[in-house]
């Protein structure tokens, strides 16, 4: 039987024009379709960065790249010395794109506008000859005969030697793959502020801190940087990379589980006591509350742990007890909050799950488990950070995905 294409890509998103593209680069002669069931392709382009598309970021050692990946770190690291940022930044720079990188070494079009990279990536599948359905909802997908046969919610059927799923990892296709025999690890939330209700962070609220240390009680997880005290509990950098790197974690325990808050981590233990014992001395006269021993420690966050450990602000310096400075050194260093629940990001569509990394083969990213199979982009049980690593994601796997094809439809 001769096959209506010779591979047809499932998802309309970034993986997919770009495998499709490095495909139709390597085997000009191949007949290739993207199945999008959207009104419009590139959705997740048109959305990311506000609106502005942070396509990658700048960081170009591979080893280093890889650490922002929660999940797939390992198997991205080597992946990127195929194709990494400079890749990415020279390939849209080649089509049109003019590329800038901001300070905090995220990349975005010099346009401010999404529009340029889904333009560019739209006007090169025009070019090269990919079709691309729009609202083409996949039903089922069956292989016999070594062809998929895809038959979409209109009932319409076709057939193709190779098949690419470079959707999202959202839990429609995940069941659609799933019921192919691929194994898949169910998807659960990754990026995403806590909700906490505690007096402390409810006087707190709106105060921003440049650096403290969270840790996950009985786990590994922990993280240091920036964190801002909300209405609902706690967010920034800090926060989000714990509940990415820590997200099955928190999933498992149903988002109810003990964060332990190091509000001075550039200080230990006996440097804390060193500077609470200096100033009962040299400020012995002045209230406690009124100056704080640590210049990088907001004072509504001091005057905060000073209640917090049953201590009036009022009182003097002189009036300290080796008890309640033994409190406030518990306090700072290791102050407990329980997590009552996750927020709801709306401008963050992050997932952790997917297609199981150990049934793909990252020097092909095809499926272990199914010849003619591949899989690119967030389908797969990879997440990264903020920072333009999710879509960086996307374009290495999707460009080894492409190349990957070519190989197997020349072989076949």
């Amino acid at each position: 039987m001769n096959p209506n294409y010779d591979c047809i890509a499932v998802g309309g998103g970034p993986a997919s024009f770009f495998a499709l593209l490095q495909l139709k680069q390597q085997r000009p002669d191949a007949k290739v379709l993207i199945l999008e069931k959207q009104h419009r392709a590139l959705e997740k382009i048109y959305l990311s960065g506000g609106g502005r598309c942070n396509l990658t970021h700048a960081c170009f050692d591979p080893k280093e790249l890889s650490q922002f990946y929660p999940r797939g770190s390992k198997e991205l690291r080597g992946a990127f010395y195929h194709f990494q940022p400079s890749d990415t930044m020279t390939w849209f720079e080649d089509h049109g794109v003019p590329l800038k990188i901001e300070t905090d070494r995220r990349v975005f079009p010099a346009s401010n506008k999404s529009e340029s990279v889904a333009d560019a990536l739209l006007q090169s599948a025009k070019n090269i000859g990919i079709s691309v359905w729009t609202q083409s909802e996949v039903k089922t997908v069956e292989r016999k005969e070594d062809l998929f046969f895809i038959t979409l919610q209109n009932e319409q059927t076709y057939s193709t030697k190779s098949l690419l799923f470079g959707s999202g990892g959202n839990r429609k296709t995940l069941k659609l793959i799933h019921s192919m025999g691929i194994s898949v690890v169910a998807p659960v939330p990754s990026l995403f502020s806590f909700i906490i209700k505690h007096p402390l962070l409810a006087a707190c609220a709106g105060t921003p801190l440049a650096n403290i240390r969270l840790r996950l009680e009985n786990s590994d997880h922990a993280q240091e940087g920036g964190m801002i005290v909300t209405h609902e509990g706690v967010s920034g950098p800090a926060v989000l990379k714990l509940s990415a790197f820590g997200a099955r974690d928190l999933a498992e325990n149903d988002y109810q589980q003990t964060l332990l808050v190091d509000w001075l981590p550039t200080f230990n233990i006996e440097q804390v006591k060193e500077k609470l014992l200096d100033f009962k001395t040299t400020q012995n006269k002045k209230n406690i509350g009124s100056v704080c021993p640590f210049e990088n420690l907001p004072k509504k966050i001091w005057e905060a742990l000073l209640k917090e450990a049953d201590v009036d602000e009022n009182s003097q310096w002189s009036q300290l007890s080796k008890v309640v400075i033994q409190n406030l050194i518990r306090n700072l260093k290791e102050t407990r909050f329980l997590i009552q629940g996750k927020s709801i990001n709306k401008q963050e569509f992050v997932t952790c799950g997917g297609v199981d990394l150990k049934t793909v083969d990252f020097r092909t990213m095809a499926s272990k488990q199914m010849q003619g199979l591949f899989f690119a982009g967030e389908v797969l049980d990879i997440d990264g950070l903020t920072g333009g690593f999710n879509l960086q994601n996307t374009w290495t796997t999707g460009w080894i995905a492409g190349n990957g094809i070519a190989k197997y439809l020349k072989v076949e």
